[in-house]
């Protein structure tokens, strides 16, 4: 499972009308200590991409995206 869009946005608080805050971003990357890959998997996932979006527009696997999926879970919940 991953963690929806929704959710994502809920946990990081940092929608401003329908944007992503991109400072608040960087700010929670660097507070839950997140590689470069898990950050740019949540930037994708938080436009409103599935999993399978963001393995074809980052040209990695469908389980290296859940992998990243479950990492930032793990490191955000």
């Amino acid at each position: 499972r991953f963690l929806p869009p929704n959710q994502a946005r809920y946990l990081l608080h940092l929608e401003s009308h329908d944007k992503v805050i991109p400072e608040a971003l960087e700010a929670f990357g660097a507070l839950f200590k997140l590689t470069k890959t898990e950050m740019s998997v949540l930037k994708i996932l938080l436009a409103d991409q599935n999993p399978q979006e963001i393995a074809d527009t980052l040209r990695i696997s469908l389980s290296t995206v859940r992998t990243h999926l479950e990492n930032l879970k793990s490191k955000t919940c």
